[in-house]
């Protein structure tokens, strides 16, 4: 899968969320997914799935080293400890060594974000609208004209944008 290079990180540049798949409901999603050729999978603590995802990624086989795993922390775990507490927990429930991710998930009104803009690339998330996309007429066209689905064209757009940090 094609990738982008961050701060000498190699990302991939499409990943499967898991927002809205509370629980188990995610374990077999992402197993799908993982079928599929998926191996950039986004999670974060606030979605409570992190331990079906963990069990996912356990039972696909997969090597760790082909698989990129992002999770987020909520803006109110950002002191010191809380923030460590949550990469542990997170940590735990993926069943992982390492994330290589870990993302504030919604920023706070007290958190200094200038300081942050020099080092977090922007992501992405929702690309699809939540599902709005996949009914959207203009982009059905199109997809008529190329062989495609509304989705498609909406992600091979996304993914034809300029990704240069």
């Amino acid at each position: 899968m094609a990738t982008i290079e961050t701060h000498g990180v190699a990302i991939p540049r499409l990943g499967m969320g898991t927002f809205r798949m509370p629980g188990d409901t995610a374990r077999p999603v992402v197993e799908s997914g993982l079928a599929l050729g998926f191996r950039h999978i986004d999670t974060a603590a606030m979605y409570d799935n992190e331990a079906a995802i963990g069990a996912a990624l356990a039972a696909s086989g997969i090597h760790r080293a082909d698989l990129f795993v992002t999770t987020k922390v909520w803006h109110d775990k950002l002191s010191p400890d809380a923030l460590r507490r949550s990469f542990d927990t997170s940590l735990s429930k993926l069943r992982l060594d390492h994330i290589d991710l870990f993302l504030v998930h919604w920023p706070s009104t007290n958190m200094n974000m200038s300081t942050m803009l020099d080092a977090i690339t922007v992501t992405a998330y929702a690309p699809l609208a939540q599902g709005r996309a996949a009914k959207d007429p203009v982009l059905a066209r199109i997809g008529e004209k190329h062989g495609a689905t509304a989705a498609q064209i909406a992600i091979a757009w996304l993914l034809d944008q300029a990704c240069d940090p």
